[in-house]
Parts: structure tokens; C-alpha cells; sequence
């Protein structure tokens, strides 16, 4: 009976074990896709800032050949 209640203790330890190791492994994947999600944000605002520099460099480029035409 005791070496029963031992063996169970044992699986119980174990199966514990697993389960922790389990929520373990599922919280550094949900931490690496919300930093794989943080960085594709950042290069997209990146990008949006670098067209929006393009695009007024390109107004201000316009404007200063438009003005040379007149």
C-alpha cells in the first residue's frame, strides 16, 4: 500500500513535470511570435517612413525644377 501511494506520488511528480515543461514551451513560442510580430511592425513603419521621406524629397525636388521651368 505505501509502495503504491509511492509510485503514484512519483507519476504524479512526473506528470507535473511534463505539464510544466509543456506551459513552458508554449509561453517562449507565444514570446518569440509577439517579438516576430513587433519586429515586422517596426519594419513596416520603417518603410512607411522612408516613402514618406521619398515622397517629399520628391515634392521639394518638383517644386525647385517647376520653379527653374517658370
Amino acid at each position: 500500500m505505501l509502495k503504491d501511494r509511492k509510485d503514484n506520488g512519483e507519476k504524479d511528480k512526473q506528470v507535473r513535470g511534463r505539464e510544466e515543461e509543456e506551459e513552458e514551451e508554449e509561453e517562449e513560442e507565444e514570446e518569440e511570435e509577439e517579438e516576430e510580430e513587433e519586429e515586422e511592425e517596426e519594419e513596416e513603419e520603417g518603410e512607411e517612413e522612408e516613402e514618406e521621406e521619398e515622397e517629399e524629397e520628391g515634392e521639394k525636388l518638383g517644386n525647385f525644377s517647376s520653379g527653374l521651368i517658370i
